[in-house]
C-alpha cells in the first residue's frame, strides 16, 4: 500500500514537474527574458555543462503514466532541458530548412536528428517540410510531426520549431503560403536560401564560442589546443572538415535538398559522427538531447510496451527458463527481464536488388547464429517477407524477373530456392511475427500498417539477444535503441561473415551502414547516463 502512494506521488510530481517546465519555459519566451542575447553569444553560458543522470523519462498509454515501463530509454534530466548552444544568437530571422532524404524512414531518421542537433547547436528554428514531401511510403499520409515527438522536441530551451505555413507567414508570405507547394515551394526556398552547405562525408566542427569566429571558422583556434586537435583528427577520420563561420553563422536561412540533384549535398550520416563539438561536455550533452528529446510519439512506444508484454506471456508459458542459462548472459543481469526471447530483423524485397549478398536462406541464418540461440528459444522474427516466399525479390536489377522458388531462383544471386522459414523451426525455436499478436492488441487496431515498422523496432529493441541484416539502416535503428537500453554489445548481424561486426573494438565510424558505439557513450568510453 505504501509503495503503491510512493509510486503514484513520483509520477504525480515527474508531471507536473513537466508541466511546470514547459509553462516556465513559454513564459521566458514571450516575456523577453529568454536568455539569449541578440545577435550574439548565449550570456551566462557555463562551460562545464554538468555530467546529469535521471530518472526514465514521462510516457503516457491511455491517460495512464507508464515512465518505469521496459520500453522507456530517454532521461528526464532537467539540466539538460535549460541547456542552450553557446553559439545561439535570436531565432527570429535565422532559420534552418530541410528537405527529407527520399530514401527509406530510417535514412530520414539519420538526416533528421543531424539537421536537428545541426539547428539547436547554431540556435536556429527548424522548419519541418510540408506533409507532402514525408518520408518515402508514407508520403503525403504522415509528416515528421505524426511520427515523432515534436512537443518534447519544444520542451529542450533554445529549440524553435516551426511549420512550413508557420514560416512563410513569419516571410509576410501569407498570401502564398497555400500556392507555394511541391516544387513551386523548394525552388522558393533553393532561391531565397543565403547558405546551402555540400556537406556530405564532411565533419562540421563547431569552436565553444562564436567570440573566435572569423573567416576561418575558428580553425586557429580548434587546432591551437593538442587535445582538441587530437580529437578532432580521430574524429574525422581523414574526411574534409568544415569550420562553423562567421558566414555560416550571419546566414538568414540555411537550407539542406535532399541531395538528389546535388550528391555532395545529402545529409545522410549520424549526428554523432558528423557534428563535432570543441568542449566534449557540448558532444556528450548531443548525444543525450537526440535519446531524450529526438524520439518517436508516445502511441508507438506504448504499442510495443502491449505486445511487449503478449509477447513475454508466451515466453513465460514455453520459452526457455533463464535458470537455464549461464550466469554471463544478460537475463541473469536483469536487463531484458525474467522472460527473456531473441528476436531477427530479416530484409529481403528491395535488398535483393540493392545488396544481393545480403539475402540468404533461413538455414544460412541459423549456421550464422550457431549457439546463440537455443532451442526452445522464442524469437521474434520483423521482416518485410513474413510468408517466407521472398516477396518481390529480382535478381540484382528492378528490371529483373521475380525471383520464385525452387529451379526457378536456382544460380541467381538476391534469389532463394527455399525462401522458407522452415529451417528456425526445425532448429527448435519457437518464431513469431507481428501477425500474432494484432488481433489481441487494442493499440494496433487503429494504427496504419505502414507504421507498423516503427513498433517492430522498438520490439526488437527489448529482446535478449538480436541479429539484423547487414548495410539495413532499420537494423541501425534497433541497435541504437539497444545500446540507449545497455543492450548493444548482445546485437549481431546474421549476414554471411559478419555476424560479429558490431561487437567490434572499433566504437566510431563515418557514413550510414551501421550505428556505432559513440552513439551512446562518451569519449572514454563510459556511457551517456
Amino acid at each position: 500500500m505504501i509503495s503503491r502512494l510512493l509510486q503514484s506521488l513520483y509520477v504525480f510530481f515527474q508531471i507536473h514537474i513537466i508541466n511546470i517546465s514547459c509553462i516556465r519555459e513559454k513564459s521566458q519566451e514571450f516575456s523577453g527574458t529568454f536568455p539569449i542575447g541578440t545577435g550574439s553569444a548565449v550570456v551566462g553560458y557555463s562551460r562545464k555543462l554538468r555530467k546529469q543522470t535521471g530518472p526514465k523519462g514521462p510516457l503516457v498509454c491511455a491517460d495512464k503514466a507508464m515512465d518505469d515501463s521496459e520500453v522507456v530509454y530517454w532521461r528526464w534530466i532537467p539540466h539538460d532541458l535549460d541547456h542552450i548552444s553557446p553559439l545561439a544568437t535570436m531565432h527570429d530571422d535565422k532559420v534552418l530548412i530541410f528537405h527529407l532524404d527520399t530514401a527509406g524512414s530510417n535514412n530520414v531518421r539519420l538526416g533528421l536528428e543531424t539537421v536537428i542537433v545541426t539547428a539547436h547547436a547554431m540556435g536556429r528554428s527548424l522548419v519541418l517540410p510540408p506533409r507532402d514531401q514525408s518520408i518515402d511510403h508514407l508520403k503525403g499520409k504522415f509528416g515528421v510531426e505524426d511520427l515523432y515527438d515534436v512537443s518534447g522536441l519544444k520542451r529542450q530551451r533554445g529549440m524553435q520549431v516551426l511549420t512550413m505555413a508557420q514560416f512563410l507567414q513569419n516571410k509576410s508570405k501569407a498570401s502564398l503560403s497555400e500556392d507555394l507547394q511541391g516544387t513551386r515551394l523548394w525552388q522558393y526556398i533553393d532561391e531565397a536560401a543565403d547558405f546551402k552547405p555540400a556537406w556530405w562525408n564532411r565533419v562540421l566542427a563547431l569552436p565553444e564560442s562564436s567570440v573566435v569566429l572569423g573567416t576561418d571558422g575558428g580553425a586557429k583556434v580548434l587546432n591551437s589546443a593538442p587535445t582538441t586537435r587530437a580529437r578532432l583528427e580521430r574524429f574525422a577520420k581523414g574526411r574534409q572538415i568544415e569550420y562553423y563561420t562567421k558566414k555560416m553563422q550571419d546566414s538568414s536561412l540555411l537550407f539542406i535538398p535532399s541531395g538528389n540533384k546535388n550528391a555532395s549535398q545529402r545529409i545522410l550520416q549520424h549526428h554523432y559522427s558528423f557534428n563535432f563539438f570543441a568542449n566534449p561536455s557540448e558532444q556528450s550533452f548531443y548525444k543525450r538531447f537526440v535519446r531524450d528529446r529526438v524520439r518517436y510519439r508516445d502511441e508507438f512506444h506504448c504499442a510495443a510496451l502491449e505486445v511487449l508484454g503478449l509477447l513475454r506471456e508466451e515466453v513465460g508459458a514455453t520459452g526457455i527458463s533463464s535458470s537455464r542459462r549461464n550466469a554471463s548472459d544478460f537475463s541473469f543481469r536483469g536487463l531484458t527481464g525474467t522472460r527473456p526471447f531473441a528476436a531477427l530483423h530479416i530484409r529481403r524485397g528491395d535488398f535483393s536488388i540493392q545488396y544481393p549478398s545480403t539475402i540468404i536462406s533461413a538455414d544460412d541464418i541459423v549456421r550464422n547464429l550457431d549457439g546463440l540461440i537455443p532451442r526452445g528459444e522464442v524469437v521474434y522474427v520483423a521482416t518485410d517477407d513474413p510468408g517466407g516466399v521472398c516477396e518481390g525479390c529480382r535478381s540484382g536489377n528492378w528490371n529483373a524477373p521475380l525471383c520464385g522458388i525452387g529451379k526457378e531462383a536456382r544460380g541467381r544471386e538476391g534469389c532463394l530456392e527455399d525462401p522458407s522459414w522452415n529451417a528456425f523451426t526445425e532448429a527448435g525455436w519457437k518464431i513469431r511475427f507481428l501477425r500474432d499478436y494484432l488481433p489481441r492488441s487494442s493499440m494496433m487496431k487503429n494504427m496504419d500498417p505502414s507504421l507498423h515498422g516503427i513498433v517492430e523496432a522498438l520490439i526488437c529493441a527489448r529482446a535478449e539477444v538480436f541479429a539484423g541484416t547487414f548495410l539495413s539502416t532499420y537494423s541501425g535503428f534497433i541497435h541504437l535503441i539497444r545500446g540507449y537500453h545497455g543492450l548493444g554489445e548482445q546485437t549481431y548481424y546474421h549476414t554471411n561473415g559478419h555476424r560479429d561486426d558490431l561487437r567490434s573494438k572499433v566504437s566510431i565510424g563515418q557514413g550510414w551502414p551501421r550505428e556505432w558505439r559513440y552513439g551512446w557513450t562518451d569519449d572514454g568510453g563510459t556511457g551517456i547516463r
